[in-house]
């Protein structure tokens, strides 16, 4: 598998996180690649699905330490923005988020199988595999006026050499 294009890596990841069973609809899909501060968006445009790119690591694994091609290991942040209900326990919302993103990540029906992004791209793979690395939240105490809450989910990348 020759290594794909960056850029065709990040936007098969984005699609594929739009289609977790989230507890709620995305409302900015297709806008989610450029990264905003949460207090730029009124509750029309929540919830939101955001990926922010990260740092890139080059690797060299060529069998006997022998100089050879780079396989890479990208990282991104997906990061949900949506208005707290007064309602419902935020705990409740960002455990299903975390649900959802797993399930697209590792399916139920791959149990075991890692995450090329093949189904974004015609049934072939675009990297190695994917993975959930972190997550964190605030449960909306940033602007408990608007009980604005974030969740981050951490990912890795890992494309052939």
């Amino acid at each position: 598998m020759a290594k794909a294009p960056r850029e065709q890596v990040f936007a098969a990841l984005y699609q594929l996180l739009l289609t977790g069973d989230y507890p709620f609809e995305i409302v900015n899909q297709g806008q989610g690649r450029l990264m905003r501060q949460w207090d730029q968006f009124p509750s029309a445009n929540q919830p939101a699905l955001y990926l922010q790119e990260g740092p890139q690591k080059a690797e060299q694994n060529t069998p006997g330490g022998a100089l050879g091609l780079n396989r890479w290991l990208y990282t991104a942040k997906a990061w949900f923005l949506f208005r707290r209900d007064a309602a419902v326990l935020p705990a409740t919302v960002y455990n299903q988020i975390l649900d959802a993103v797993d399930a697209v990540i590792v399916p139920p029906a791959l149990p075991g199988q890692k995450q090329t992004l093949a189904a974004q791209n015609g049934g072939k793979p675009l990297v190695t595999n994917v993975r959930l690395t972190e997550a964190m939240w605030d449960e909306g105490t940033l602007d408990p006026v608007v009980g604005q809450v974030i969740v981050m989910v951490g990912l890795e990348i890992l494309t052939s050499n």
